[in-house]
């Protein structure tokens, strides 16, 4: 049995209200935000334990004499399937993290946390959902979940977060994608760390790479807590880049 109770024009006493006038909606909906988590997260362990099939199976059969997974074809697609099954992982990582400190409204990223991928052409970010389609949104009303644009910020970036390093050291010299680099380690100020990765507030050591000949950055690592690593690499300076709408 169902029952429906309808209650118009009702006074309630001031003390019967949870939070403050005008509010009501907002904890209504911060309720929904660790239930909303529970789908990327079924999600993610269902992407991962198919990622694990498939990489056994792709070993086990064999054709033309070599594993399945050897050739091209296959190895495209899993691949592909590894680095989404990446993504789904790191954002539901953040989003928990975030639920866990209890420290901002997270109705948002819980929200999001259900779609990965995006491109950003001027005003314009598009994103594209767990059914593989391009969703167009607004950068103003995306970037209120995280401003990817940061990275490469000047004033609040890695550069930020290079220049505000201390107590850097040069470790060794090695290959960082056939680009020849000197490693420095160095400890970086979690206060302007928090911008390129949310939820930090505590200093972090890291490791930067810079190009042996013309001493460009090819490669910064980060090592946040719960040993998190966020790994940022740069190529192409100022090579062209034509980038089209992918809807």
């Amino acid at each position: 049995m169902v029952a429906h109770q309808t209650c118009a024009q009702t006074n309630f006493a001031i003390g019967f209200r949870i939070g403050k006038e005008g509010e009501g909606l907002k904890i209504a909906l911060s309720t929904l935000n660790v239930g909303r988590l529970s789908l990327p997260a079924v999600c993610t362990g269902s992407a991962k334990w198919c990622l694990k099939i498939a990489r056994e199976w792709s070993k086990a059969r064999v054709q033309w004499g070599h594993p399945i997974g050897d050739h091209e074809a296959i190895a495209g697609k899993i691949a592909f399937m590894a680095a989404t099954t990446y993504a789904l992982e790191a954002m539901l990582e953040l989003s928990s993290v975030m639920a866990d400190e209890k420290r901002t409204d997270i109705r948002i990223e819980a929200a999001l946390a259900k779609l990965y991928g995006f491109v950003i052409i001027g005003t314009d970010l598009y994103l594209r959902g767990p059914t593989g389609g391009f969703q167009k949104l607004s950068t103003s009303s995306a970037f209120l979940v995280y401003d990817p644009t940061v990275i490469l910020d000047p004033n609040r970036g890695v550069a930020a977060v290079l220049a505000g390093g201390t107590a850097a050291t040069t470790e060794a010299r090695e290959q960082v994608e056939g680009v020849d680099s000197y490693r420095v380690q160095a400890t970086f100020p979690g206060q302007t760390l928090s911008a390129v990765a949310p939820g930090v507030t505590e200093d972090s050591t890291g490791q930067m790479w810079i190009a042996t000949d013309g001493f460009r950055l090819v490669q910064a690592r980060f090592t946040l807590t719960d040993n998190a690593v966020i790994t940022v690499r740069f190529s192409d300076y100022d090579a062209p880049a034509d980038i089209t709408p992918p809807i």
